[in-house]
């Protein structure tokens, strides 16, 4: 079953890419920028980003991490 998450915190979005998330859409309001992610077994991942244990690999991080901001500063020209 896909989960389903919410958060500003750019490494954990870019973490749980790398863990086979997908970014579904993103919301800003006003003050604060939103990754919604899918995926399976997104919540047992997100724990793991929070305990120290989710492995990525990283070169895929940075290029998830770059691509997010770049979400981010898109979003801010606008």
């Amino acid at each position: 079953m896909q989960e389903r998450l919410e958060t500003p915190d750019l490494f954990k979005s870019a973490s749980l890419l790398c863990g086979g998330a997908h970014l579904l859409e993103t919301r800003h309001d006003g003050r604060s920028f939103f990754f919604i992610l899918s995926g399976n077994e997104l919540f047992r991942k997100e724990v793991s980003y929070r305990t120290g244990h989710l492995k990525v690999n990283p070169l895929e991080l940075k290029n998830q991490l770059n691509s997010l901001r770049d979400l981010i500063f898109d979003n801010k020209r606008k």
